[in-house]
């Protein structure tokens, strides 16, 4: 069963009661380190097939006389199920799994910035404008001057 926790989506599946005490757990709750639910339903499929290969293990070690031991074994393949990775037949065929990180893009660089200009103050605009305009009257130049 698929479970969202934030943005990361997680696996969680119930022990079966008979097994409870075997496995030490009553369930099998693991990250799938994705957002993206497609990605995360293939993941969770994978795992879903590992634990009900691990639970049918378990009912047949449990039938076995020497049965302590060999539970030694799955509870370390039941912590191996935190690393949410292929097959190991898919891996030696040499296949490359749908979660293969892509590459980086390739950076652009972005033009320098340009020159911040100060602000406008209102007697820089009385110069510029007004005092250095050549079309100004000399009246208005002499009534805009500063005391």
């Amino acid at each position: 069963m698929l479970r969202v926790r934030g943005t990361t989506y997680h696996f969680r599946r119930i022990v079966p009661p008979a097994l409870r005490a075997a496995l030490n757990r009553r369930e099998i709750w693991v990250s799938l380190k994705t957002g993206y639910q497609n990605e995360a339903r293939k993941r969770a499929s994978i795992l879903h097939a590992r634990t009900t290969e691990l639970f049918s293990q378990a009912q047949s070690v449990l039938a076995e006389p020497d049965a302590l031991s060999l539970l030694e074994g799955l509870r370390v393949a039941l912590r191996d199920l935190q690393s949410v990775n292929l097959p190991s037949s898919a891996r030696e065929v040499g296949s490359v799994p749908v979660s293969a990180p892509m590459p980086k893009p390739r950076t652009v660089n972005k033009p320098a910035k340009a020159l911040k200009v100060a602000p406008l103050m209102l007697s820089g605009a009385l110069k510029r404008f007004v005092l250095d305009n050549l079309h100004a009257s000399a009246d208005t130049k002499k009534a805009t001057q500063r005391l």
